[in-house]
Parts: structure tokens; sequence; C-alpha cells
């Protein structure tokens, strides 16, 4: 089962090491605005997308996997990427909202 944590706990995780940051929402809604340095792998992508992914990120830190607010795309995503063998994999609580409404910044294509 995928745990969740919190924009705190993901603070504190941050401090301690690198983690990746996934956007689980379609490509239009992370064009518009994602959490900083943010991958965007779609709840629509095939298993196979999936599976390359989860391959080019094995000695990548904690996979903190973010969706909306009620987190529906981040948990399914997260369930597919441990069905995949990631096994840290954590759900960010309240998803990109949280983070808007806790007063951090968005960042969008145009700002890199």
């Amino acid at each position: 089962m995928v745990a969740w944590i919190s924009l705190r706990e993901l603070d504190l995780l941050s401090s301690d090491e690198s983690p990746v940051l996934v956007e689980a929402l379609s490509v239009d809604f992370y064009v518009a605005g994602h959490l900083p340095g943010a991958a965007n792998l779609p709840l629509s992508s095939t298993d196979e997308e999936i599976a390359a992914f989860a391959t080019t990120l094995q000695t990548a830190g904690t996979l903190v996997v973010y969706g909306s607010r009620d987190g529906g795309e981040a948990v399914e995503l997260a369930q597919r990427l441990e069905a995949l063998g990631r096994r840290d994999v954590v759900i960010l609580a309240g998803g990109k909202e949280a983070w808007v409404e806790s007063g951090h910044r968005l960042e969008r294509p145009s700002d890199t």
C-alpha cells in the first residue's frame, strides 16, 4: 500500500534526499503549471511508458507522485509504479492545490 506524505514531510524529505516529483495529471495540466522540477507521467500512460520511466529512475530517490486534491490519479499511478517494482513511492496529500494554497509557486515551461 502506498503511503501519503504532507507538504511538511515533503520539505523534510527534500532536506534529506532529492525526491523525484511526478505529476500524474495530463500534459495540459502539467504545462499550465507543475511543482518545480516535476516530471510528467500522466495516468493515461501505457504500462510500457510507466515501466520505462521507472527504469530510468532506478537509482533515484523517493518518487513523490501528485495529482489533483483528491489524489485519485496519484493513487492509481503510484500503485502502477509499485506493481512494476518501485517500492519507494509516496503520494503528496492535497496534490497540486495544496502546494499552491500553501504559498508555493508553480513552474511553467516558459520559466525554464
